[in-house]
């Protein structure tokens, strides 16, 4: 699915008018990182929006923000009472953090407060750490707090939801708390990358949280418990005006600052006073190095000051050789107690030209770094200062900073130890910027989250969606490359998050493959997990064991002999066959499941049903041993769930399932009968849906057989003949089958001038070196695969590429050509003639590899009842067959439209819309 789009149509409005929306913008940084973001402009569209900011600022906010549907509150900043401090104290004390003990360590150092110092350190150390301790320390703050700050702000506008963008900021803490006293929804935002880390445990928890990134996602819950299903990830909308951003022009920005526009520029930003007070070292050194000429080029210095904040500057010598321009941004407001800027439209102009026209970046560790990432400019960490100042107020200490680690241990931040590495990579990158690009990237993506100049739209979707709902989780596996076909390529997916009620966890078995799905299904209400641990419970192998010996059938009967076949004893033939003839009966099944479920213990799923709480869980893979954990878990806590046979031949062909789903869909009339027969399912749980892939097909076009046949490299006035293979897991024949095919072609048994197209299941490889030998013939290997072995359809995708091709293969194709497929079903639907082989070209085979036997399984002996596939039982009745349909196409035609019938049940689009309307009714019960 695409990103958001910055369209939101769930809003209900009151009666009077639009609902109301409470912004603060308290902190020096929130106009620039969210308000100037395009976020109001959307927000507006759909409600009243209110700014509370400081009133000393109201000015600047009705100058820059105030227009229609946006009003500005200034609110007046009370001292923290003494209830206040203490738990603000209290607060930082017990976050158990690497930056909080070195904070510590740091106070003790300046003022020798050993009991003081003793008291925290004993308490990081134990009550800290109690996973209880932030949920204890909010409810103390709610029952301590008594303050009125907002009261009468409230009582004006009568919001229906407060956002606060800084929730560990002082005055956003009294709002929420008082919102959350007076009944009002609550949102909240961390606001930058140190503050859960850096400042204290949650005095208050919104209602549900915006955070930038899944850094700090996975932060709020250690360090704070707040479940996962709490917290949405929308990226940086800071950063979206990067994404198309056009600079003000060189010579206009040079000039600006003084600086010659054909000299290059260095960017330095110091920490600032507040941090270490050893900047005017690094700047000295920077200055002292292009005036000496160690730095090549002679450039110019901008150092940009951190907003509201200095550096010592005494014992600066700087040369008039070396232009040196220092950049205080934004408007500066000066209070009694407070020192402290506001940022506007302007000032995010002058950053992005700043960032985009420097050379190089000097910062011992700020988020600028980021910044300068974004835009793909070097960055250099400065990890040294001159051994000056204490370590204390040194860059050495940086690397304890627990949000520093995240910069620290990236490849594309260049971390320096000394002056001469320091010089050294700046000439490097004055030479070569595009070095470490691709780990800058990384950074970037991992801080932004998806950096794609759309955060602002997802953060405004998510506050208009929490205005008006509460979310409902839904967990969908997707391990194998059927269900992602199945759920993730069909409107299942689309259907689900057109309810903005609705969240979907996805689970897949590895990050590389929750990476390759992020980058084209990603949502600000979808997450990706990662399970690839799974711990068989203690018994579960019992189990394991019986689900297969519990269905009796002519289909199990076949992969019992194929089992023997390929090396099984004749002891485990023999019980197997007995154990199915006389326990293969529902009501042994049903006491299975029955001890199934209430003997085997399984955690396997548990710390995700308590992160995320989910309402349902849907399972198209009923069979698999991680799904029935999944089932497991949500039939323990009464979680709805719901599974999708997502193939005609699992319910007679796999495995009994071993847990029952509460509901079951099902594609035809046929496998509702299955599902009564094999899974002892109640009919009234079992709901037809259609075949969700098979949408594609009757949505889309194909494309024209020219453009068709030059990809493929077939001529287009020729005759397409599909050949699919069984793969080299089912059958040793099929290179023997092309030669005879080829050869049927070549030597003119087939009348018509025609081409041989071989299409592979995705979940298969060809040999290439066979593929060399054979240059007439024309390959197609369809999908992704993530590993390098067939993976018996776990490791595999078909891209929206890979459906299109398939959807002009079958368009175009004149016959088709197989042993028993599945790939019939898809063939039916566009009325293309089939053909199976009924004869083997190697006596000798073993049954495991005797492709003809696959002809006895149930499902496909439902198929060939219908008169749609003709039966080759020799080469010579092949050429008949395919020399036939090329003549008259149209043979057997009502053969295949019984087929289609029975199989495809309705063929108008909307199976994947049924299936997931279903789901979302089950959830609004």
């Amino acid at each position: 699915m695409p990103f958001f789009t910055g369209k939101y149509d769930g809003i209900s409005m009151s009666k009077n008018g639009k609902k109301t929306i409470v912004i603060s913008s308290f902190h020096t940084l929130i106009s620039r990182n969210i308000l100037c973001s395009g976020m109001l402009e959307l927000l507006r569209e759909k409600a009243n929006i209110v700014i509370f900011c400081p009133e000393r600022k109201k000015d600047f906010f009705d100058r820059e923000f105030k227009g229609e549907g946006v009003d500005i509150e200034g609110i007046a900043d009370a001292p923290l009472s003494r209830s206040e401090q203490y738990m603000r104290t209290m607060g930082a004390t017990l976050l158990p953090t690497s930056t909080i003990f070195l904070k510590k360590r740091t106070t003790y150092w300046r003022d020798k407060k050993l009991l003081n110092y003793a008291a925290s350190f004993f308490l990081l150390h134990t009550i800290a750490r109690f996973h209880q301790t932030p949920r204890l320390f909010r409810r103390l703050f709610l029952f301590f707090y008594n303050k009125n700050v907002f009261e009468n702000a409230f009582a004006k506008y009568n919001p229906d939801i407060v956002f606060s963008t800084d929730v560990l900021d002082w005055l956003d803490v009294r709002m929420l708390a008082e919102a959350k006293r007076s009944g009002i929804k609550t949102a909240g935002m961390v606001r930058s990358w140190d503050n859960v880390t850096n400042k204290s445990l949650l005095p208050v928890s919104p209602g549900h949280f915006i955070v930038n990134n899944e850094c700090i996602r996975d932060e709020l819950a250690e360090f704070n418990a707040v479940p996962f299903k709490d917290i949405t990830v929308v990226g940086m909308p800071q950063f979206d005006y990067y994404i198309g951003y056009q600079p003000t022009g060189r010579k206009k920005f040079f000039k600006k600052l003084g600086f010659d526009a054909n000299r290059r520029m260095i960017m330095f930003a110091p920490m600032g006073k507040k941090f270490i007070d050893t900047d005017r070292y690094m700047l000295q050194l920077l200055h002292d190095a292009v005036l000496s000429g160690e730095i090549n080029g002679a450039p110019q210095i901008l150092v940009r000051f951190p907003p509201g904040d200095d550096f010592v500057r005494d014992g600066l010598a700087i040369s008039d050789s070396v232009p040196v321009f220092f950049d205080r941004p934004g408007m500066a407001y000066q209070s009694a107690k407070k020192k402290d800027n506001e940022m506007g439209k302007e000032d995010m102009i002058h950053l992005a030209d700043s960032l985009f026209y420097s050379d190089v970046l000097i910062n011992p560790g700020s988020t600028l770094c980021v910044d300068m990432a974004a835009f793909g400019r070097p960055v250099i960490c400065n990890r040294f200062d001159g051994g000056e100042a204490h370590y204390f107020r040194s860059v050495e200490s940086f690397p304890e900073f627990h949000h520093c680690r995240y910069l620290f241990k990236s490849k594309g931040i260049r971390s320096v130890f000394s002056k001469d590495e320091l010089i050294g990579w700046i000439n490097r990158y004055m030479a070569n910027s595009s070095l470490d690009l691709e780990e800058r990237k990384k950074l970037t993506r991992e801080h932004a989250y998806i950096h794609d100049g759309k955060a602002h739209e997802r953060l405004a979707s998510c506050v208009l969606q929490l205005l008006e709902n509460e979310q409902k989780t839904i967990f969908i596996p997707i391990f194998q490359g059927a269900e992602a076909k199945n759920i993730l390529r069909t409107k299942i997916y689309d259907t689900l998050l057109s309810d903005p009620d609705v969240r979907i966890v996805f689970f897949v078995a590895n990050s590389s493959k929750a990476e390759y799905y992020q980058k084209e299904f990603s949502h600000p209400r979808v997450i990706y997990e990662v399970f690839d641990r799974y711990r068989p419970p203690f018994g579960n192998g019992i189990f394991e064991f019986l689900k297969f010996r519990l269905m009796n059938n002519p289909t199990i009967d076949l992969r019992r002999r194929r089992a023997r076949d390929m090396g099984g004893t004749a002891f485990g033939y023999i019980g197997s066959y007995v154990l199915t003839r006389v326990f293969g009966r529902p009501r042994f099944r049903k006491l299975v499941r029955f001890l199934d479920r209430h003997f085997i213990r399984d955690n396997n799923f548990t710390p995700f049903f308590e992160k995320y709480g989910p309402s349902l869980v849907f399972a198209a893979h009923l069979f698999g041993e991680i799904e029935t954990a999944l089932l497991r878990e949500a039939k323990r806590r009464g979680v709805l769930s719901v599974g999708l046979v997502n193939s005609w031949d699992k319910l007679t062909g796999r495995a009994m399932f071993r847990l029952l789903p509460d509901k079951i869909l099902v594609f035809n009339e046929i496998l509702k009968r299955e599902a009564i027969d094999y899974a002892d399912m109640d009919a009234q749980d079992i709901h037809i849906v259609g075949i969700p892939p098979f949408d594609y097909y009757v949505t889309d076009m194909p494309s024209a057989r020219s453009d068709f046949a030059e990809r493929i490299g077939i001529h287009p006035d020729k005759k397409i003949i599909v050949y699919a293979p069984l793969g080299r897991s089912n059958s040793k024949s099929d290179w023997d089958i092309l030669d005879m095919l080829q050869s049927f072609i070549t030597d003119g048994k087939i009348k018509r001038d025609s081409a041989l197209l071989v299409r592979y299941p995705p979940n298969d490889f060809a040999d290439e070196e066979e593929i060399k030998k054979r240059p007439r013939i024309y390959f197609d290997i369809p999908g992704v695969r993530f590993t390098k072995k067939r993976g018996f359809g776990l490791d595999w995708d078909m891209t929206k590429n890979d459906l299109q091709h398939l959807l002009d293969t079958l368009h175009h194709a004149d016959v088709f050509v197989s042993y028993a497929s599945t790939l019939v079903l898809d063939v039916v639907v566009f009325d293309k003639p089939i053909i199976n082989i009924n004869f083997e070209l190697k006596n000798d085979l073993p049954l495991s590899h005797t492709p003809t036997s696959f002809y006895a399984t149930e499902h496909y002996q439902k198929a060939l009842r219908t008169g749609a596939i003709r039966m080759a039982a020799s080469p010579n009745e092949l050429i008949e067959c395919i020399n036939t349909y090329l003549s008259r196409p149209s043979e057997d035609s009502k053969g295949r439209a019984r087929l289609r019938h029975e199989q495809c049940w309705k063929l108008d689009g909307k199976a994947g819309e049924r299936t997931a309307t279903f789901l979302l009714e089950l959830l609004s019960h």
